[in-house]
């Protein structure tokens, strides 16, 4: 609404609300369960991904709870180009000050220590850890940060 210029055609304020607005969950740490509840809104919000694209959409997506109720909501986001079978480019914008940031992994499992070593940063919190999504599946090679407390 204060940069008229963020939004091109009519309708994207509404499909940025549907993508970036918070998704009800439950009281748990399952990621299983987290991953369920946001695939079910998205598809009730029509939040559908383009099978054919080789650009994926990588969210890591957190647990909050408060006024005692549990939601997730996106807290990162970046496109990943695979190139090839040891080659995934990550496109990322880290701050609003910053600019474009493009990094390159030789995995996914790579791409996930780097996301969770910035994002998994509490331990011992009542709410689930952040999880990756790529597009609307739970991004393969997914693992939490092991716990150092």
């Amino acid at each position: 609404e204060e940069d008229s210029s963020a939004l091109l055609n009519e309708g994207d304020y509404d499909r940025f609300l549907a993508f970036y607005s918070t998704v009800p969950t439950e009281s748990t740490q399952e990621t299983s369960v987290h991953v369920e509840n946001l695939q079910g809104d998205w598809a009730k919000r029509g939040i559908i991904f383009d099978k054919q694209s080789k650009a994926r959409l990588i969210s890591v997506v957190f647990h909050d709870s408060w006024d005692d109720a549990d939601y997730l909501f996106i807290g990162h986001i970046g496109v990943l180009f695979p190139v090839s079978a040891d080659a995934l480019y990550f496109v990322e914008k880290i701050a609003f000050q910053e600019p474009y940031q493009l990094s390159k992994f030789a995995s996914r499992v790579e791409l996930n220590d780097y996301l969770m070593s910035k994002y998994d940063v509490s331990f011992g919190q009542p709410t689930a850890a952040p999880f990756i999504m790529e597009n609307d599946k739970l991004m393969e090679e997914y693992r939490q940060k092991p716990d150092k407390s």
